[in-house]
């Protein structure tokens, strides 16, 4: 438990940063985040803070993909949602400093291999027993879009 310990330090320490200097919209968006870690330590003393930071990262990614269409739009809707997107982005690139490292492709490309040889997976049909043993390796840091796009080159149809 001492590397959530010192996430929720370090997210904290960041907030208290970000209000000395002035920076509402950071500090508002490290409050979030501080509270989503809080929430589950309190719901799940075992799970590691970091998938507390990568659930809210994806929360954030799919509001941003849903204003997406909206932001093209020439009426007033459009520039709101373009505001919106640009609040989302802003808030997403403060979340990601405390998510992990993304892993190498040719690293997840090894472990998906491993994974292939340790399922004994044979087929498409199988790509999510591969899938899960990658991610459980990987935790937050792999990207599962990235995975599955690689564990389909891997396995035959």
């Amino acid at each position: 438990m001492p590397d959530a310990q010192n996430l929720r330090q370090n997210v904290q320490t960041q907030m208290v940063t970000a209000m000395k200097a002035g920076q509402k919209d950071r500090a508002q968006v490290l409050r979030m985040l501080l509270s989503e870690i809080k929430n589950l330590e309190s719901d799940d003393p075992a799970a590691p803070a970091e998938s507390a930071v990568a659930a809210y990262a994806k929360k954030l990614r799919r509001a941003a993909q849903e204003y997406q269409p909206l932001a093209a739009r020439p009426d007033a809707a459009g520039q709101s949602a373009t505001q919106q997107l640009h609040m989302l982005e802003q808030e997403l690139r403060v979340v990601e400093e405390f998510l992990p490292a993304p892993p190498d492709p040719a690293v997840l490309e090894a472990l998906v291999h491993a994974a292939i040889a340790e399922s004994h997976a044979t087929s498409r049909k199988q790509s999510g027993r591969v899938l899960g043993l990658v991610l459980k390796k990987t935790g937050p840091a792999a990207d599962p879009a990235l995975v599955r796009q690689i564990v389909e080159r891997a396995l035959p149809e």
